[in-house]
This record gives structure tokens, C-alpha cells and sequence, in this order.
């Protein structure tokens, strides 16, 4: 389920605010609780997944469908997972606490990388500290993680995906996943790939997660294709 769509952050490589615009713009929560209650009474729906680009940036409307929910006793009788940010005034003990009592057993992360200048250079808006901390807040109150990785953005060396191992060994996820760069069209690290003549000449058709589409000033198509994954 969405509830709600676009993004008010500037992620360079991502298409959010291209597609979806950057107003986010949010459903009336009761009737997000209404299609929930729904999609499990009428069709036996156990786990739903709202993929909002960042469920957790307005708290007073989130908290609303949370509590709704457990109003309802959808929390005892359903799993959720969210789609959230890690920094510091968008996670709060108080957020996961309520996340936990309405069922929410996994929050996806998006970090990207274990580098600060990389994460500062994707224009990401946060921290190595708030990324320590908001995993570790998040298994305490009993919830699992599951953090998504960005490999051969524009600076991606190999000491940045070092670093980006040794987040990855330092932070423990429940589940990690990662992916080469996808150049979306009209994104900002997109247009400086094709600029510095780092964007491989190939057809929309042929896009997809598991290809090498560009190249850095370090790494080569093929020094990222040797690229087999962190030692998590």
C-alpha cells in the first residue's frame, strides 16, 4: 500500500521527486485502516508493506494509521512493514514503540553507503551516526531492519565500499541488500555520469538492478563488475 506519495528529500539518484513530485502528499489515514481492514477481512491479506517513500516523515499523520490500527485489532491479526528514514528527529523511541504495538515487525532503510562524503554527495541527508543509531533503536524495541546499498555512484572508490563493509559489519541489519547505480533520466547523478562520458550507450530496454550502466573516476565497468557483494 501506498499512503501517501512524493518525497521532500534531494537523493541525487533518485526519481522520486521527478515522478512523484516533491510535495508529499498524504491519504486521509482512516481510509488507509479502512482498505487494510479490508484487504484482510474480504481477501485474507495477512502483511502489508506501505511503501511510502518515507512513512516516518510526518509523525502526527503516521501515528494516526498506527493507532488506528490497533484500534481495530488489525495489530493482532496482521505483520506491517514500513518504509522510513534513519535521522535522528524522524526516529524516535517513542515512533517505533508505537510501530511495535501496531504490528510492524521490519523497517526498510535506504543508506546507500558507509562513506559520509559519498552519503553528503548523494545529498541523502544524513549521518553515519544517525544510521548507527537509528538500526540500533529499531532492534531494540523488537522491530528488524532490512538496509538497502548503492554501489558505483559517482566517488565510489574502492576505499568507500570498504567503509560500506565495515558500516554493514558494524550495524548488523536483519537483511541488507544492495545494487549498482541505475541512471534514471533527468536525475541529477545521472546527468553528471553522462556528462563526464561515465553512462554505458545502451537502450532503456536493457535497464535493470543486477547491470553495470555506469562507471566512476576510479572504478572501471569492469572493476565493478568483478564486484561480487560485501562480507557481511
Amino acid at each position: 500500500i501506498m499512503a501517501s506519495r512524493g518525497c521532500p528529500f534531494s537523493c541525487t539518484f533518485c526519481n522520486t521527486p521527478l515522478f512523484w513530485g516533491k510535495q508529499v502528499r498524504y491519504r486521509n489515514p482512516l481510509s488507509v485502516v479502512d482498505e487494510v481492514e479490508l484487504l484482510h477481512k474480504r481477501y485474507g491479506i495477512n502483511e502489508i508493506f506501505f511503501q511510502d517513500d518515507t512513512f516516518n516523515i510526518n509523525h502526527e499523520w503516521a501515528f494516526e494509521i498506527l493507532e488506528g490500527l490497533i484500534k481495530r485489532g488489525l495489530n493482532d491479526e496482521m505483520l506491517f512493514k514500513l518504509d522510513c528514514r534513519v535521522n535522528e528527529r524522524l526516529i524516535t523511541k517513542e515512533f517505533l514503540d508505537m510501530a511495535y504495538k501496531a504490528g510492524v515487525w521490519n523497517i526498510f532503510y535506504g543508506i546507500e553507503s558507509g562513506n559520509q562524503k559519498m552519503l553528503d554527495r548523494m545529498k541523502k541527508g544524513i549521518t553515519i551516526a544517525e544510521i548507527k543509531r537509528a538500526v540500533k533503536m529499531t532492534h531494540e524495541a523488537g522491530i528488524k531492519t532490512q538496509c538497502s546499498f548503492i554501489v558505483g555512484m559517482p566517488g565510489e572508490t574502492v576505499q568507500t565500499l570498504r567503509e560500506t563493509d565495515a558500516l554493514l559489519n558494524a550495524i548488523k541489519p536483519t537483511r541488507y541488500g544492495w545494487a549498482y547505480f541505475c541512471p534514471f533520466p533527468n536525475t541529477e547523478a545521472t546527468n553528471e555520469v553522462i556528462a563526464k562520458g561515465h553512462k554505458r550507450d545502451m537502450d532503456y530496454a536493457e535497464y535493470g538492478y543486477g547491470k553495470v550502466m555506469c562507471r566512476t573516476d576510479e572504478l572501471s565497468y569492469e572493476d565493478l563488475e568483478r564486484f561480487k557483494g560485501f562480507s557481511v
